[in-house]
């Protein structure tokens, strides 16, 4: 059976930069997605939720004491099934699985789930029934997963983040000028969405002009303020 490690941690300074997969918590007290996404720049990454939010750029949830019940985590599982997500992955610890129903209530969703255990034995194998074992804790936890195991799940998404930047007009013959605006910016490809335009711009000269986009420094205060 070939199989695949990775680790997961709340504290992202202790994760491999050089990543290739990796997960993170989007929501809770640990949720880290913008430090995980800093650590591991090339890593695809995967979302935890233990609160049981859902959609397709949801991976897992998080079903151990003080999040997610076991009926709270068959209940999200109906549901990320009825979105159409797939594969959808619940992460408990080995006593959950067995002892107390979570296996036995999942088992009619066949392998149209992916099932991550929790024995911190410190063998890194995956139980039989199991798609996934988190097998050591620590300053960051060590996981061991079937090859399959991220294999069809779409990756989180990179945030879209909002700030102001500069529209500059320019022109063949005439002046040049700045405009404020509001739009975003997709971190994937670094493409522009202006929105916002603050009126009709208007400038000097003949032949018309054409804006050109230039962000500022992404924590820069908004122009005009």
């Amino acid at each position: 059976m070939l199989l695949i490690s990775f680790k997961d941690a709340c504290d992202a300074s202790v994760l491999d930069p050089n990543a290739t997969v990796g997960v993170f918590y989007c929501d809770g007290h640990y949720a880290n997605e913008a430090a995980v996404r800093a650590r591991c720049p090339h890593a695809r990454l995967y979302a935890i939720t233990v609160f049981g939010q859902t959609g397709k750029d949801v991976f897992a949830c998080d079903c151990e004491t003080g999040d997610l019940t076991v009926a709270q985590a068959e209940t999200w599982v109906v549901e990320q099934l009825r979105l159409g997500v797939s594969p959808v992955c619940v992460y408990a610890c080995r006593d959950r699985w067995l002892n107390q129903g979570l296996l036995a209530g999942l088992a009619k969703y066949s392998s149209r789930i992916r099932r991550w255990d929790a024995d911190y034995d410190g063998v890194a194998a995956v139980p039989t029934w199991a798609d996934a074992e988190q097998y050591a804790d620590g300053t960051a936890d060590l996981d061991v997963a079937r090859s399959d195991f991220f294999a069809a799940a779409t990756p989180a998404p990179a945030p879209v983040h909002w700030w102001s930047a500069e529209l500059q007009v320019s022109v063949p013959a005439g002046s040049t000028g700045t405009l404020h605006f509001h739009g975003s910016v997709n971190l994937e490809d670094g493409g522009w969405t202006a929105a916002g335009l603050p009126g009709v711009p208007h400038w000097l000269g003949p032949g018309g002009g054409h804006w050109r986009i230039r962000g500022l420094q992404l924590d820069a205060p908004p122009l005009g303020s």
